[in-house]
């Protein structure tokens, strides 16, 4: 073969090319850096959540799902995310793309525990960490117990729920009457809302308001139940303050409920549901005021003691759903005095008795 007759032609040539080869074969070999493990950089972070008490459907209603959407929506980078709820505790572990550090992935505020592990080596690195993922995370779960659960409208914040046992109760003593006070409203006074939540003023020209239902256009028809009467209020998109409010209905009689029929984009009628039954009237979207006079579609329910009436439409549009309520909350001395009633025919009722055997709505 030609390479063997160049060897043999040139043997001196070919021994310095095998030494070089040795050499730089040995060179190689000692200056190659061996990593078996290499260094593979994944940051884990296990947020784990204790409220004692709670089970684990409240684990996942309250704390889990909450803290897992507030997560995603906080802190960036996060690859995917694994939950598991059990009994009075919550483990979260979100896992950060690769080569995200601890600074940039690491929230700050709070006072719950965080297990860090950044990489193979150093899984168990424990520190403690700060976490703002909810502003009222403290009051989520807590249960005000005892004595403490006997507090005012300044205790209450959004998640604090109260437990009152018979033993906690005082003796029983004579009632007294303490009705509630109106009273001017703080400047800067705001009602305690969950965190990423905001509350506005809408307005304070309405009084005695009780329902709110919002028009599929986007209007609110508010109740007056104290002044007989039905307002809307335009609110343009993004805004809190309406830019028109207008009477839609009045000489109404303790309005409460109200529903759009038939159900979906482009309803024809609004049902309003009185004291004394229900009524409706023409409508279509953007409708500041009503067309025409209200038409009867229920009447004859007993006015007397409690008289909000609610409505709702099933989805289908097929049954209205009309309810009427007790006459009292534990139906004591509901009829003091006769009452009128529609039912069959408009007649003077002296019992309760006798208007149950009426058959009327909700009768308790």
């Amino acid at each position: 073969m030609w390479i063997v007759r160049l060897a043999l032609r040139r043997p001196y040539t070919f021994v310095v090319l095998a030494l070089l080869i040795a050499v730089l074969g040995v060179a190689s070999i000692v200056t190659m850096p061996v990593d078996i493990f290499p260094a593979i950089n994944i940051p884990v972070v296990n947020v784990i959540w204790n409220y004692s008490g709670l089970s684990p459907t409240e684990m996942q209603d309250r704390i889990t799902t909450v803290v897992e959407r507030a997560m995603t929506t906080t802190v960036s980078n996060i690859e995917h995310l694994e939950s598991v709820s059990l009994r009075g505790t919550s483990v979260i572990k979100p896992s950060l793309s690769i080569g995200i550090g601890d600074n940039r992935a690491r929230p700050a505020g709070g006072d719950h525990e965080v297990m860090y592990s950044t990489s193979w080596p150093k899984i168990g690195v424990i520190a403690a960490c700060c976490l703002s993922l909810l502003g009222s995370a403290r009051t989520i779960g807590q249960v005000l117990q005892g004595t403490a659960a006997f507090g005012s409208w300044r205790d209450d914040k959004p998640g604090v729920r109260r437990l009152i046992r018979p033993h906690d109760l005082p003796p029983v003593s004579k009632s007294t009457d303490g009705p509630a006070q109106v009273v001017p409203m703080p400047a800067g006074a705001r009602p305690q809302v969950p965190h990423s939540f905001t509350a506005e003023l809408v307005t304070s020209d309405l009084q005695n308001t009780r329902g709110i239902r919002v028009a599929p256009n986007g209007d609110l028809f508010v109740t007056s139940s104290m002044s007989n009467s039905v307002h809307v209020l335009r609110i343009p998109a993004g805004r809190a303050k309406p830019e028109k409010i207008a009477v839609f209905a009045g000489g109404l009689r303790a309005p409460f409920g109200i529903a759009f029929y038939p159900p979906g984009p482009n309803p024809r009628w609004v049902y309003v549901a009185n004291s004394d039954g229900v009524v409706r009237f023409p409508y279509k979207n953007g409708d500041l005021e009503a067309t025409w006079k209200p038409e009867r579609i229920i009447g004859g329910i007993p006015t007397a003691h409690h008289f909000t009436r609610d409505i709702v439409f099933s989805p289908d549009g097929n049954r209205l759903f009309f309810s009427v309520g007790s006459g009292s909350n534990i139906a004591q001395d509901m009829f003091p005095e006769p009452h009128m009633t529609g039912i069959p025919e408009p007649r003077i009722i002296n019992s309760l008795a006798e208007w149950v055997r009426a058959k009327p709505l909700g009768a308790a």
